[in-house]
């Protein structure tokens, strides 16, 4: 029985496609191509971005994506680290991600973080800072008064819609093409997923927010509201913690 990295080969063969060319129109590294060729998954990023590679290969060879990135689940994830090999950081870069515990883990996570994002962490209305909104689209907290009365005698109410939280940072990612993206959001996990281009994700932190990118070259955003700069080449994994403080170093200027 041939292996998975001959079937594939075959299929670009019969596909008249060159590594070059495939290299071209995926824009994964020739070097990762050999490598699935000749299932030499260690020197391949493993868990979801590996199998986003051969989603990525098969579609451009005439394969089902799905079949193939099941049989490198079966036949070669067991054996690959969970997390994609760190290549390149900034000069911020964090240790080493733990490994993932399944897909079951990750789809807990995410619903766990969204409940976080949009009800957990908001206090309630009658309690919460208002704030005003400078010209840059960003909130700033207005100075709280939990011991003052909450009107005068005789005084109209104050309206509700003005108590909300205050958020000092946000982060709009709407990458070109498929990207794997690990996202910590004040210590709490928020995204480990492929992300593409028809599912624009934000993500709201308070302190600071931390990010694994499987493909700088696709990885685009806005920090609260301004576009990002670009991080690296196609294909890098990058290493990102943005804070208030760092914000605009992160923006196009």
């Amino acid at each position: 029985m041939a292996t998975l990295g001959a079937d594939l080969q075959q299929a670009r063969e019969l596909a008249g496609l060159s590594l070059d060319d495939l290299s071209a129109k995926t824009k994964i590294r020739k070097t990762l191509l050999e490598a699935i060729e000749r299932d030499d998954y260690r020197s391949v990023p493993g868990g979801l971005l590996a199998r986003g590679y051969l989603r990525a290969y098969a579609k451009e060879v005439g394969l089902s994506a799905e079949p193939v990135a099941t049989r490198y689940q079966t036949e070669f994830a067991a054996a690959q680290p969970a997390e994609p090999q760190k290549l390149r950081t900034d000069a911020d870069a964090l240790t080493r991600p733990a490994r993932s515990h399944g897909s079951t883990v990750v789809v807990a996570l995410l619903a766990v973080a969204a409940v976080w994002l949009f009800a957990g962490r908001r206090e309630p209305q009658r309690d919460a800072a208002p704030q005003a909104v400078g010209t840059t689209g960003q909130t700033v907290p207005v100075e709280r008064a939990t011991d003052r009365p909450l009107s005068a005698p005789g005084a109209a109410p104050a309206p509700a819609a003005a108590a909300v939280s205050v958020v000092p940072l946000t982060l709009d990612i709407v990458p070109t093409r498929v990207v794997w993206i690990k996202a910590d959001a004040d210590g709490k996990r928020v995204l480990y997923a492929l992300v593409g281009p028809d599912q624009p994700r934000a993500i709201h932190a308070r302190e600071e927010i931390v990010l694994r990118v499987g493909d700088a070259g696709a990885f685009r955003y806005r920090v609260n509201g301004v576009e990002g700069r670009e991080l690296g080449a196609a294909g890098e994994v990058r290493d990102l913690r943005i804070t208030p403080q760092n914000a605009r170093s992160f923006q196009v200027r």
